[in-house]
């Protein structure tokens, strides 16, 4: 196997898999934790020196996104954020509606929860425990920021563009290694 055609590259994995374009879907049911976010992730995209472009998508279902690809073509997507708004009682309910329409392939390395209200535990609508049990029972990971802040919505949006790359494989060709 010494030519680089023998070599068997799957399409979801490694540099083949982004085209030197990566498209983040960014989800929440408040739109301005959705907008600040994408703002964020924007501006550290344009400040940073990456190799690929970037697309966001900002939505409040799948179900949108699905709907609007049947008038503008195919549309496909490498990571999803989905922006928990814990000041919200039935956050978590929303949001395990939302991952039940994510395949349960992608879920793993490629969906990330947020906790964009930055809210202390005694503060939250719901309880940290089922936050955290949510997490552990799918498979996601989860980074807490308040994205009302700018610096912190930087923080946080550096940090998913540095956790995407290494999902994705952007800089070794193989995902989930960070080197």
């Amino acid at each position: 196997m010494s030519n680089r055609e023998d070599v068997l590259i799957a399409p979801w994995e490694g540099p083949s898999s982004y085209n030197n374009s990566l498209t983040i879907v960014v989800v929440s049911d408040n739109g301005t934790l959705v907008q600040k976010l994408s703002e964020a992730i924007v501006d550290v995209h344009e400040q940073g020196f990456y190799q690929w472009k970037l697309a966001i998508l900002r939505c409040f279902s799948l179900e949108d996104i699905v709907k609007q690809s049947n008038y503008t073509g195919r549309v496909g997507f490498d990571f999803i954020v989905i922006c928990l708004d814990t000041s919200k009682l039935f956050c978590i309910k929303w949001a395990t509606t939302f991952l039940d329409q994510v395949h349960p392939d992608l879920r793993f390395r490629r969906v990330i929860l947020v906790n964009a209200t930055g809210l202390a535990v005694s503060r939250m609508a719901v309880d940290a425990h089922d936050i955290m049990s949510f997490c552990t029972h799918n498979r996601i990971d989860m980074m807490n920021a308040d994205v009302m802040k700018p610096d912190e919505a930087q923080y946080i949006a550096q940090r998913i563009i540095n956790y995407m790359e290494v999902s994705v494989g952007v800089k070794t060709g193989i995902p989930n290694i960070n080197i």
